[in-house]
């Protein structure tokens, strides 16, 4: 066994997919031939997962020569000039790159063009999000403020050197805020012939001409295709002339469409055998009733997953998905205007033998009236119910009628009789009718109701073997958290008292993502619910890795003048030429799994058992 797992790549690539970065480390454990295999595949991929370890910075720079895929995140403002000329020198099979948290964009450039200069005909993939907030908003309040660079149009951005990679595959910019023109001169000079993703999800606008230059080169080769905002009809026609084109197209995702007539049909003019390979849908709001239905009303039989984000869903709307959508395994509404429970108990019904993931998100109805009766959906592995309200007869048989389910979320979600709940599934259990024993992921979110003994017992009940509970925002203090966490020492929990949900959804963006693609388009939604362990998920704890996935290649939703992110012959950051010692290029504290926070700026964290080998003498 131990020389099938050390020799067989497709055999480590299967086995390290399902577990995260400490099972990972306590691999190492075995012997020196798995702890190799161990150390290369947790560093191949490094997310925001790995920055919780004991000196992660001295632990990447050991293992840079591993590393394939790189996040690169400065919350802190700790990366310099000189750091990235260190890691740059370490690193060695990089192909993927994913920036976060740049207060401005001048050292994403120096970082991109050191790649360009040493790997330009490597990389494949570069993802650039929630970065430069001080060059679009420099009077920010609360961001210290440095000299900025003089403005010199495209040839000085970030932009510039992106279009200079040959092989770049996969394109994600997100939460930026870029001149349109300098995104359409991009796509003029990209050197690249092999684009298969462009995720732009930008705060403003795309040129019709941006569309017109992607249609010219990548409509052959275009698999993803992602837009956010569509404000004007010339933009959105021009785009749809883009999506005729792309025969190869398997995921459809756009943004919010306004600015349309009345009766406009969004996306009209294109037909199922216009886009025969086409898996996901996901849609998001426009103006008026029925303006997708010539779009919908087809038979869409290549669709596994659709997606709708505050889209509106007339009776006549719901009637035609119910007709036309028969083989989905994944299905998410997310706060959809005039859905009805008639129309979601239908749509539900039509879909029960094949829907492996589940999203409701706002329902204005108690779920048990749109619930299909007397049913159950054998291959559901996943569902997540967020803002809305169901009785516990809903609760039991979901928990008794699904034999596959690994995952169930919860967030602000309100049962009906929380004093009898535990006693029900109780008796559930010694009858032997509870469909538990797959449950690894138990979300409860958002829910005063819920207390420590509530958790203790519901988890005691539906299955000990599970390995994460997330219970943010219960009626549980710090003192009765930790020992909640010493009772189940196999489980991770994530908790924080006084939570608030400040913010959209926690799992808006990571679940709802994860529910609104197949992952790795060969696989469908069985990649969702299979692969573990990369980015994103319940605190980066518990996702996966794919070919885009929805998740790990995350993309979210005026211009401004363009800076000059190049490096001057006289550094108007004269700290980045300071030399010094090599410290945590990325920032951040170390911190270990099992973190709660007992109040807002003070946090407790409950310390798993350190690795042995976690320092710089163990394998590499």
């Amino acid at each position: 066994m131990e020389s099938i797992l050390v020799n067989n790549e497709e055999i480590q690539k299967r086995v390290f997919n399902y577990l995260d970065i400490d099972s990972m480390l306590e691999l190492r454990l075995i012997n020196k031939a798995i702890s190799e295999v161990a150390t290369k595949r947790t560093w191949e991929v490094v997310t925001e997962d790995h920055y919780g370890l004991e000196d992660f910075e001295s632990l990447l720079i050991k293992n840079a020569h591993h590393i394939v895929k790189l996040t690169v995140n400065n919350m802190d403002n700790k990366l310099n000039g000189s750091k990235i000329t260190f890691i740059l020198e370490k690193l060695k099979n990089i192909k993927s790159i994913e920036f976060r948290y740049f207060a401005t964009f001048k050292l994403v450039y120096k970082f991109l063009d050191g790649l360009a200069s040493k790997f330009l005909d490597q990389i494949v993939a570069i993802d650039i999000g929630m970065c430069g907030i001080e060059d679009s908003q420099p009077s920010l309040r609360g961001i210290p403020q440095r000299k900025a660079a003089s403005p010199k149009g495209y040839e000085n951005s970030i932009l510039s050197v992106v279009a200079k990679f040959p092989n770049l595959t996969k394109l994600s910019l997100s939460d930026l805020e870029m001149p349109e023109t300098d995104i359409n001169q991009m796509f003029i000079n990209m050197i690249s012939k092999k684009l298969e993703l462009v995720s732009m999800q930008i705060f403003g606008s795309i040129m019709p001409e941006t569309f017109q230059v992607l249609k010219e080169k990548y409509s052959t080769t275009l698999k993803h295709i992602e837009f956010g905002l569509f404000e004007r009809r010339d933009v959105v026609e021009e785009f749809e002339k883009l999506i005729l084109a792309c025969k190869n197209l398997e995921e459809l995702i756009t943004g919010p469409m306004h600015g349309l007539p009345k009766d406009y049909d969004i996306l009209g003019n294109v037909s199922a055998e216009d886009l025969p390979n086409l898996k996901v849908i996901d849609l998001s709001s426009h103006d008026f009733p029925n303006q997708y239905d010539k779009f919908f009303n087809q038979n869409w039989d290549s669709v596994r997953c659709l997606y709708l984000n505050n889209s509106i869903m007339s009776s006549i709307t719901a009637k035609i998905l119910v007709s036309k959508f028969k083989k989905l395994d994944g299905l998410g509404f997310v706060d959809v205007e005039e859905l009805t429970q008639e129309s979601l108990k239908s749509i539900l019904g039509s879909n029960l033998s094949n829907i492996k993931g589940l999203q409701l998100i706002g329902l204005k109805f108690p779920l048990q009236l749109a619930w299909p009766t007397n049913s159950e959906f054998p291959k559901l592995g996943r569902i997540m119910l967020v803002h809305l309200s169901m009785d516990n007869e809903l609760l039991k048989h979901i928990l008794t009628k699904n034999k596959v389910l690994e995952e169930i979320v919860m967030e602000s979600v309100q049962l009906s009789n929380y004093e009898n709940i535990l006693s029900e599934l109780s008796a559930l259990r010694e009858k032997n009718m509870l469909q538990t024993r797959q449950l690894k992921t138990l979300v409860i979110i958002n829910d005063q109701n819920v207390d420590c003994n509530f958790i203790k017992n519901l988890i005691e009940i539906v299955n000990y073997n599970l390995t994460e509970v997330d219970i943010k925002g219960t009626k549980m203090v710090p003192e009765e958290f930790m020992k909640l966490a010493e009772s189940f020492p196999k489980i991770n929990f994530d908790f924080q008292a006084g939570y608030e949900d400040e913010f959209d959804d926690e799992y808006d963006d990571e679940f709802s993502g994860e529910f609104s693609s197949s992952g790795d388009n060969s696989e469908s939604f069985d990649s969702i619910i299979s692969k573990k362990g990369t980015m994103g998920g319940y605190e980066d704890d518990h996702s996966y890795e794919s070919e885009r996935g929805y998740n790990n290649f995350e993309a979210n939703d005026g211009e401004l003048n363009p800076m000059d992110y190049s490096e001057p012959t006289g550094n108007i950051y004269p700290e980045d030429d300071v030399p010094g010692p090599y410290e945590n290029p990325f920032g951040g504290n170390p911190r270990n799994r099992r973190k709660t926070k007992a109040k807002k700026g003070t946090e407790i964290e409950y310390i798993a058992p350190k690795i042995k080998g976690d320092d710089e003498n163990d394998v590499d």
